[in-house]
């Protein structure tokens, strides 16, 4: 799929369901806290 469907998909998405904005913020947050808990935990094997 285009960059350009997928973003046009995204936002039809948006305007249909008003908790899929709050449903993306919180897997975006998950992914970060995932990466900051493997980077700490590399950085304290490192240690």
């Amino acid at each position: 799929m285009s960059s350009s469907k997928a973003r046009a998909s995204k936002s039809a998405a948006l305007k249909d369901d008003k908790r899929a904005i709050f449903a993306a913020a919180a897997a975006h947050a998950q992914r970060a806290v995932d990466y900051l808990l493997r980077f700490s935990a590399s950085e304290a094997a490192a240690a």
